[in-house]
């Protein structure tokens, strides 16, 4: 069985999600751009992600505890806003494709 594999660097972790699943998703991730901003924000967060193919993907937003505050479906190159609803703190929006997923923090104050 192939070893999770985890890639970190310029604040995110990209990591396979499953065990068996192989290296390559995680390398065509590596090519997915995503954005938010403003961070830090007192306000919501603009999220834009772009991928080489049209993808759809899912988007998880956790606390710090790790508890899953929302969820969402974004395609490649949409705009979205969230996190007007979120208290002060730090949060971490996870992009899910396949068995691959992005992790960003973001902060909210």
């Amino acid at each position: 069985n192939p070893c999770p594999t985890s890639f970190t660097g310029g604040g995110t972790t990209i990591r396979n999600a499953d065990a068996n699943a192989n290296v390559p998703s995680a390398s065509m991730m590596r090519d997915t751009n995503i954005q938010i901003y403003p961070n830090p924000t007192s306000a919501s967060f603009n999220l834009k992600v772009e991928t080489p193919q049209k993808v759809k993907a899912a988007i998880r937003i956790l606390d710090v505890q790790g508890r899953l505050i929302s969820t969402m479906n974004i395609k490649s190159n949409e705009l979205i806003q969230f996190g007007s609803e979120l208290r002060s703190g730090i949060y971490f929006v996870e992009l899910v494709e396949k068995e691959t997923i992005k992790t960003i923090r973001v902060v909210k104050f």
